[in-house]
């Protein structure tokens, strides 16, 4: 899976859009061409050397799919301890953090509505908490879950009817 970064989107937009190569990007940033290749190949940049090369082509903003590959690869990278001192695949990502990856200065409600169903056609289930993101698998949901059991439901439809009668006599 390619993985796509500020610096990434940067030059494929200086490429495709306005039609700059490598050697005009480096000129711009001031950088030799190696390292505009290095850039590209491995997809970080100092902030200041490109710099110029942003203020040229705007805002770089990456799609719902590109910061899902991101979240992908963090929720790949292996287990994490949790505040109890469990090992989790599942983590937290603050507002901040994903304003850093997506490269967006504010996460917009439609933006997390998007990244919420490219996560969810991962099999992850992608979560807004309040000043947090939850990522989680949908199979570790589903196998963490206890199953229903038939006598509950009778207890409680029992109970139900109870309560309905008495509402009923009120």
């Amino acid at each position: 899976m390619a993985a796509y970064t500020k610096a990434k989107e940067a030059l494929r937009i200086a490429t495709d859009k306005y039609e700059m190569s490598y050697e005009d990007i480096a000129a711009l940033c001031g950088v030799s061409l190696g390292t505009v290749k290095r850039w590209m190949s491995n997809g970080r940049a100092d902030d200041k050397a490109i710099r110029p090369l942003i203020n040229k082509i705007g805002s770089v903003y990456l799609s719902a799919s590109q910061v899902a590959d991101h979240l992908e690869q963090l929720y790949r990278t292996g287990l994490r301890e949790n505040q109890k001192g469990r090992t989790v695949h599942r983590f937290c990502i603050t507002n901040n953090q994903l304003q850093k990856i997506s490269g967006r200065e504010r996460i917009r409600s439609a933006f997390t509505n998007e990244l919420v169903e490219e996560m969810d056609r991962r099999g992850r289930l992608f979560l807004e908490g309040t000043n947090d993101f939850i990522i989680v698998s949908w199979k570790w949901l589903y196998d963490s879950c206890a199953s229903l059991d038939e006598s509950e439901l009778q207890d409680f439809y029992t109970h139900l009817a109870d309560e309905i009668d008495q509402y009923e006599d009120d």
